[in-house]
């Protein structure tokens, strides 16, 4: 099965390793408010996710190896985010 959406010519802009740690981000850029809304909220409602796969070209042809795997999830407000209690915990129990 192939993706909804794809990318042949992603440009890596520096180099990175295995322990840099890398942040991913994704805009919508749909200029119908009210269709960004619906995909929003179905994909809030259905607990839904977007899949990014990166993989790179071993050699000619269309031959490729995963590189990279990763899900995005939608922001939140700071306000809607949950909050770190202020309650100190040891061992799973309150003090």
């Amino acid at each position: 099965m192939r993706p909804e959406f794809s990318n042949s010519k992603v440009r890596m802009l520096g180099n990175m390793t295995m322990d840099d740690h890398v942040e991913a981000a994704a805009w919508l850029n749909i200029d119908d408010e009210e269709l960004r809304q619906k995909l929003i909220d179905y994909i809030e409602r259905e607990r839904k996710n977007i899949n990014v796969h990166l993989s790179r070209r071993t050699g000619e042809g269309y031959d490729k190896v995963k590189v990279a795997t990763f899900n995005l999830f939608l922001n939140k407000p700071r306000d809607e985010q949950p909050q770190p209690t202020e309650e100190k915990t040891y061992g799973g129990f309150p003090e």
